[in-house]
């Protein structure tokens, strides 16, 4: 017989076998029978002599393997040539997963359950202060006495929160300031208008509309300057309303200012806002309805946790270039700057700041109908308060 160490490569197999390669064996095949029993030579792991001429037979049974020194064999493949010319080779059996392949995945998977409780404790000790830096970020810009951010967490954590506290410590003086002057800036005004309506009274008639109209019109744009310095305190006056009857009031309100198509209104919507606010948000939106469209139509419907103020027209709509540009303060599309056909340049402004003081968003679309514009939509989408 012939062992061939290292002749085949197992995925499993039997144990290694310390061995100094004393092997004995017997033969069952033709030919002289009995026990035989042979040493390796060469030194220390190298292969045994072949045994001899007389022992070779189809079948050969191993019958033992004295374990004597300290030398590890492998699983390996045993060959030996038959009579005939062909060989006999033993193999060690294979399983799906070798021995020391299930120690190494019972040894992962023991780490991997003694390591994720710390790292879940780590996570969560990472990302909560992330977590509540960004939700109290996001208050700021919609609260206008937002608590300031809480500087914990990791360093990096600490400084964004003390860098974000001063910055809206600045916007806050910076907003105050303008307010203030804003108010001011009316307040000094309102007496010389009032004088003026009086000394008005004895002129001519014609040349007193003219200038009754002119005092108007500065009263109007005054107040529309004041609505917008002043819409980041609508936090403080925000309450529950039933959204979906004051639009209602509206519709029927509003036919006057433009001509109106039956509204469509979902009951039962519930938001917390400020009823003035959204009334002027309403009320401006169907007057530019009015004046660029021959009708409009106000629709009220719930959208998840959001009510969705929809108010359309039939009108040319806008260059999608335009649709955010006409929120910009004094921005007008008619470029005559006549108060007759462009008014103050304040009105959507106005609206979108009261909008976003109450956490809404407002925003206009083009209508299509294949690739013709068809009229414009209002969109105003507020939080809506869910019934528990």
């Amino acid at each position: 017989m012939r062992i061939l160490p290292h002749r085949r490569t197992f995925r499993s197999g039997p144990r290694p076998i310390e061995t100094d390669r004393i092997v004995s064996f017997r033969h069952d095949g033709p030919g002289p029978e009995g026990e035989g029993r042979f040493r390796g030579e060469g030194g220390a792991g190298g292969p045994p002599p072949p045994p001899p001429d007389e022992m070779a037979g189809p079948i050969m049974r191993i019958e033992r393997l004295e374990l004597r020194g300290d030398i590890v064999y492998p699983p390996f493949s045993a060959a030996w040539k038959l009579n005939d010319g062909s060989y006999r080779v033993i193999t060690p059996p294979q399983d799906l997963i070798a021995p020391w392949q299930v120690r190494l995945l019972l040894g992962f998977g023991l780490t991997a359950l003694l390591i994720l409780p710390l790292a879940w404790w780590l996570s969560q000790r990472l990302a909560g202060p992330i977590v509540a830096f960004s939700e109290a970020a996001s208050k700021i810009g919609v609260e206008d006495n937002a608590p300031p951010v809480m500087a914990i967490g990791p360093r990096e954590v600490r400084q964004a929160a003390d860098v974000l506290n001063a910055m809206q410590i600045r916007i806050r003086k910076q907003v105050e300031s303008r307010t203030a002057l804003m108010g001011a800036i009316a307040h000094d005004l309102k007496t010389p208008l009032a004088r003026m309506r009086l000394r008005i009274e004895d002129l001519p008639s014609p040349l007193r509309d003219k200038l009754a109209d002119d005092i108007a019109h500065m009263d109007g744009l005054i107040r529309s300057a004041m609505s917008f310095t002043s819409a980041h305190k609508l936090g403080d006056s925000l309450r529950p309303l039933d959204l979906s009857a004051l639009v209602e009031t509206l519709a029927d309100d509003l036919c006057a200012v433009c001509q109106m198509d039956p509204a469509l209104i979902e009951p039962n919507i519930m938001i917390k806002g400020d009823m003035v606010a959204l009334k002027r948000i309403v009320t401006n939106l169907v007057e530019n309805a009015g004046r660029y469209a021959t009708s409009c139509r106000i629709e009220l419907a719930a959208r998840g946790p959001s009510a969705e103020i929809r108010i359309i027209d039939n009108g040319p709509g806008l260059p999608p270039d335009q649709l955010e540009t006409v929120f910009e303060p004094f921005y007008r599309m008619e470029s005559s700057r006549s108060r007759d056909t462009g008014g103050t340049g304040l009105g959507l402004s106005v609206a979108r700041s009261l909008a976003e003081a109450q956490g809404a968003t407002l925003s206009l679309h083009n209508r299509y109908e294949g690739a013709n514009v068809v009229g414009l939509e209002a969109r105003l989408v507020l939080p809506r308060l869910m019934r528990k």
